[in-house]
């Protein structure tokens, strides 16, 4: 089977491996949906060939690392199989294990995973290389990131550069010196400039890491709702510290309609008043009246309070409440 991008032409990929063409493991009415789901990888990331690596190599990675759960999520649409529902499923019952905003650790991990493919194979990408000048980098949180991913330093300097290297110049075109005999005329053109660089700055896009887990943070909030109804999912989302309120927003805007919905928020309501509960216990032992009780559950009910509300430290990046 032969992948094309979104241009029309080969230069994606020829998938070799049996699995994409295997008829007893999609089912030959399968293909079409597969190929398509492919083609998704072009608009989340993968907008033409790489320069450097060899294709096939690039794809296959990219499959495993960035968008591994919109796939899974997108196949089992079209397949009477729920494996990919359960990946999907025990990918929730892993991270409410973890205290704090489950999503919110999800997207660090996964976020980590795409930097990383990223600064190692698609940094020289072309395409890749526009969408990333487009943005200016990475946002706040996904870019020191970077810096803390193990021999990044190359990768990172070719980056911004490039992107340094084309701010220099639209900074130049506004501090050009101009004839004398031509000052009144250009006063009312370096205005606008100056309007047209200013908006430059504030209407950039998103950071390509954030647009991604976006992507896949859709894809999990679907997940928790349709599978609402499996008693290990909702066990363990009863047993979790619950989701953070950015989260809990998201998951209201992304199932209005859905059926099971109230029995989510009812579930998150009981996390909050039990984390109110837990906040008063620990205001009432800083009485120095109470100083020798021992304090329980409550001893950091204070940061889950903030957590709450902001999510977990560098987290949500530019698609979220930070800002680039």
């Amino acid at each position: 089977m032969v992948l094309t991008n979104l241009r029309g032409d080969n230069s994606l990929a020829t998938c070799s491996n049996s699995c994409f063409h295997d008829n007893h493991l999609f089912g030959g009415q399968y293909k079409i949906p597969f190929v398509n789901a492919c083609l998704l990888l072009s608009p989340l990331s993968l907008q033409s060939e790489f320069a450097t690596v060899p294709a096939p190599t690039v794809l296959a990675r990219l499959f495993v690392h960035l968008v591994e759960s919109m796939l899974k999520r997108l196949l089992s649409a079209f397949s009477p199989d729920t494996t990919a529902n359960k990946l999907l499923r025990l990918d929730w019952i892993e991270a409410l294990q973890t205290p704090g905003c489950a999503l919110c650790h999800m997207a660090q991990r996964k976020s980590q995973r795409y930097v990383e493919t990223l600064l190692n194979e698609a940094v020289t990408d072309v395409d890749q290389r526009d969408t990333w000048r487009a943005a200016r980098g990475l946002c706040h949180w996904h870019a020191w990131m970077a810096t803390e991913t193990p021999h990044s330093g190359g990768s990172l300097a070719i980056l911004y550069a490039d992107v340094l290297h084309r701010d220099l110049e639209h900074l130049a075109v506004l501090t050009a010196a101009v004839p004398a005999t031509r000052r009144w005329r250009s006063q009312r053109s370096l205005a606008q400039r100056l309007q047209s660089w200013l908006r430059s700055w504030r209407q950039q896009r998103p950071c390509p890491v954030c647009s991604l887990w976006r992507e896949q943070e859709q894809i999990y909030l679907h997940v928790l709702l349709d599978d609402w109804q499996e008693p290990e999912l909702a066990q363990a989302f009863t047993a979790s510290s619950g989701l953070c309120w950015w989260h809990t927003l998201r998951l209201v805007e992304q199932g209005k309609q859905h059926a099971h919905l109230p029995a989510v928020l009812a579930a998150q309501q009981v996390h909050l008043q039990k984390l109110q509960d837990e906040l008063h216990e620990f205001i009432r032992k800083q009485d120095y009246r109470l100083a020798r009780q021992p304090y329980g559950r409550e001893a950091d009910a204070w940061r889950r309070v903030v957590a709450l509300y902001v999510g977990m430290r560098g987290g949500h990046g530019s698609a979220g409440q930070d800002g680039h």
